[in-house]
């Protein structure tokens, strides 16, 4: 039997790109440490122009300087206030990052980049239902599955595709309850 390599991040970049076809669809990719290296490869392939795709941050990755300086023009934080309930529009600081950016601001993107906690946000905000079309959630084996529902039910049920990707022999895959366990 031959064994499959397993996708690397930037093979998910390449899958990013060939689905940008023209359409406008939203694409929602979450990963965890990879998040940083796919923004980078969509901005080096030129397909997608800024403004077309987002790479969502947490807040406290900002207060910690934990982004890279070539990546701040294409990252926003999250304000999960109702749309025109906050006093202000997004803020841009000196770096283009965009700060306190709503649904209205968010929704426009094309591809969205994230990880699960910043994309849990989503589901917090009053954001429209079945906005998403595909969702990528890269170590998929590490999440439980509350944390991967809590993204899953906000794609579309008429045209969504979810892909858990998951790597066994990197890590092991986590098994909670009785049903996992045994079946």
């Amino acid at each position: 039997m031959r064994r499959r390599r397993r996708p690397s991040a930037s093979d998910s970049a390449a899958s990013a790109r060939c689905s940008a076809d023209g359409f406008a669809t939203s694409l929602l990719i979450v990963f965890n440490s990879s998040a940083d290296l796919i923004t980078t490869r969509l901005i080096e392939c030129c397909l997608l122009k800024m403004g077309e795709f987002i790479r969502l941050v947490y807040r406290n990755q900002v207060e910690k300087e934990l982004i890279p300086e070539h990546l701040m023009p294409y990252c926003a934080t999250m304000d999960v206030g109702i749309d025109n309930t906050c006093k202000g529009d997004i803020v841009t600081a000196e770096s283009e990052l965009k700060l306190k950016s709503q649904m209205i601001y968010l929704g426009r993107q094309r591809v969205t980049i994230g990880t699960c906690v910043t994309l849990g946000n989503f589901f917090q905000m009053v954001s429209p239902a079945n906005h998403f079309t595909r969702v990528l959630f890269d170590e998929a084996g590490q999440s439980t599955e509350s944390e991967i529902m809590i993204v899953v039910v906000q794609v579309s049920n008429q045209r969504g595709q979810v892909i858990l990707a998951a790597d066994p022999h990197q890590i092991h895959v986590l098994e909670r309850g009785f049903i996992q366990c045994h079946s």
